[in-house]
């Protein structure tokens, strides 16, 4: 799954809680479902890098519809620089970090349809990537216009969710998926929703799972969404 700014049971975790702050108006506290040896919380201040590395290496595939695996590091170096542009975006990043490996093994994006976001300037993106990045990138932004129209007033967006190579296959995501709907709920969001292409089919199964509904199907050219023809926008309401 892959959105505008461009998705684990490690041996029995324990439910606890755990809680994040988030000022949204007013100081709200959110608990987390927890397991054993990770911290669910929002990125924190010079994390940036790392959440930057994790995104690109969790969509390659993607990615490298757009350009080659040489710009990669450019890559990188662009989304940190991107995440670190509107510090009151790091709420809006989700981390489980592993206490004992002591780094961050899986992230998620979750936007706030009721403010406006600031984006890197174009010029930025020209300096730090390469002709063919930068225009096939905002192609891909321009594609997920079609999402906008359909969003409404407080609907939470989740915009993508990876988890780290060797603890995929845990139910990680599960619980990244409850973090979001967490943070949903303290926004007092009626819904969540998503983009997920056609054929990610294990991801769409897992959505389902969860309570995911597709709601709309989204037809586009394959060169302005990573090689994907159709697409679905899927939605829970919280």
């Amino acid at each position: 799954m892959l959105n505008r700014r461009l998705l684990g049971l490690i041996c029995s975790y324990k439910r606890v809680g755990t809680v994040d702050r988030l000022k949204n108006n007013a100081e709200k506290v959110i608990k987390y479902p927890t397991r054993e040896n990770l911290e669910f919380r929002t990125m924190r201040k010079g994390e940036e890098g790392s959440v930057a590395q994790l995104f690109v290496k969790g969509f390659v595939k993607n990615l490298s519809y757009i350009t080659s695996k040489e710009e990669f590091p450019s890559l990188e170096k662009f989304y940190k620089k991107s995440f670190e542009y509107d510090e009151e975006n790091r709420k809006n990043f989700l981390v489980a970090y592993h206490t004992v490996e002591k780094r961050i093994i899986a992230i998620c994006r979750i936007r706030d349809s009721n403010r406006v976001e600031k984006n890197l300037p174009i010029s930025v993106m020209f300096k730090m990537l390469s002709a063919k990045t930068v225009l096939g990138l905002l192609c891909t932004f321009g594609s997920f216009d079609l999402l906008n129209k359909q969003i409404v007033e407080n609907e939470q967006i989740i915009e993508f969710l990876t988890v780290c190579g060797k603890h995929k296959g845990k139910d990680l995501g599960r619980t990244m998926m409850q973090c979001m709907e967490s943070v949903g709920k303290e926004r007092n969001a009626s819904k969540l929703s998503m983009v997920v292409h056609a054929e990610e089919e294990r991801a769409l199964k897992m959505y389902e799972s969860e309570g995911y509904k597709i709601t709309h199907i989204i037809h586009s050219l394959k060169s302005v969404t990573f090689g994907n023809k159709v697409s679905f926008k899927m939605e829970k309401a919280i």
